[in-house]
């Protein structure tokens, strides 16, 4: 048995696209003569004994089974682990963040932010009392 997919028309691209852009002319022969080793080295007889379409296998025995009486078996679904929504997530992000910063130009003067007592880091001082 052979299977041959057929493709719509508009699923189809034109090859000009991704061809179009290689130059035609006489290729070097050393890479010629390399390009047909590889190609005789991958080369094989296709016989299509030694492939088995699972697909086919499971659905047969899903009819046979049908056909006897018995209901199909119909696998869980994978456990999917943690996934989350990430535009629920973002959201949930942005509801949390503050506002944006204002933009800091070198006209005006910098706010200080908000003084947080940093005593590991600043000696025992407090942040506003440190000397930058």
């Amino acid at each position: 048995m052979f299977v041959c997919t057929l493709r719509n028309p508009n699923e189809v691209r034109g090859t000009a696209e991704y061809f179009g852009n290689i130059p035609v002319g006489n290729p070097d022969p050393e890479m010629l003569q390399l390009a047909e080793k590889l190609i005789e080295q991958k080369e094989t007889e296709f016989d299509p004994k030694k492939y088995e379409d699972r697909y086919e296998v499971a659905l047969m025995h899903m009819i046979k089974e049908k056909l006897k009486g018995h209901k199909p078996i119909i696998a869980a679904a994978p456990e999917r682990g943690n996934v989350i929504n990430l535009m629920d997530a973002l959201k949930a992000s942005l509801s949390q963040s503050k506002p944006p910063a204002k933009s800091k130009s070198k006209a005006e003067p910098a706010e200080k932010p908000a003084a947080k007592p940093v005593a590991a880091a600043a000696g025992g001082k407090p942040a506003s009392k440190r000397k930058s």
